[in-house]
């Protein structure tokens, strides 16, 4: 017999639980049906894509580092591989809308510091983050009381909050640095300052080779969306 199971909501949450759940009951040998259920018209939640004018447009993360295996063999279970590709190399110019304007995200230290994203003592408080007070022990902080306490509250605002949207499409004030990137909570807990730790791991991650990479199908284009026992339903 044949179960059936409902994931309600089609989100990040709801996607995973119903590929999880569907590579389960299929490594068990046990016959399922997985229905999504979703009351928006598109599923994806805040991820998605919007072609306008000419433009592709993201509305939330579009892409990932193709150096962790996890993440490569998530890529395969969906039978995507064929659609990855490398990120266009024009994405490495990145821009942050801000006070009526775009502004170029700065690439290095001399275009951070002659930069307009940030206010001059914005900028000016980024460069004391070698002198950056460690945190109570103990203490689970939020990505943005981590980066205010780091690069100042207008930096974490401004440069971290947009990131954090990009990546996690959540909110900086919210999610814990422990859980969204232990890697940042590891160095300050090693070296104290994240200045410090990237001079000394500078080598390491100048061999580590690593490229920003995308899918050519996303959100509702992608063909695993309608492979049997995947059956979304929206509206």
């Amino acid at each position: 017999m044949t179960r059936r199971v409902v994931v309600v909501g089609g989100g990040v949450a709801g996607l995973a639980t119903a590929l999880a759940v569907r590579d389960r009951a299929r490594s068990a040998g046990r016959p399922i049906e997985v229905r999504l259920v979703e009351g928006a018209p598109r599923i994806g939640g805040n991820l998605r894509t919007l072609h306008e004018a000419g433009y592709t447009v993201e509305w939330g993360p579009n892409g990932f580092l193709d150096n962790v295996p996890a993440t490569l063999g998530l890529v395969d279970r969906l039978g995507l591989r064929g659609q990855l590709q490398p990120a266009d190399a024009a994405a490495a110019r990145r821009y942050l809308w801000r006070g009526g304007r775009l502004h170029l995200l700065p690439s290095g230290a001399l275009s951070f510091l002659t930069s307009s994203v940030l206010s001059l003592p914005a900028r000016l408080r980024v460069l004391r983050e070698p002198w950056t007070r460690p945190k109570p022990a103990g203490l689970d902080e939020t990505v943005d009381a981590f980066a205010a306490r780091h690069i100042g509250a207008e930096a974490a605002r401004v440069l971290v909050g947009a990131m954090v949207s990009g990546v996690f499409a959540g909110d900086s004030r919210q999610l814990s640095l422990a859980a969204a990137f232990p890697k940042m909570a590891a160095m300050e807990a090693g070296h104290g300052s994240l200045v410090r730790a990237m001079l000394a791991r500078g080598r390491e991650r100048r061999a580590a080779r690593r490229r920003l990479a995308e899918l050519r199908a996303r959100g509702e284009d992608a063909p695993e969306l309608s492979r049997p026992g995947w059956s979304p339903r929206t509206g």
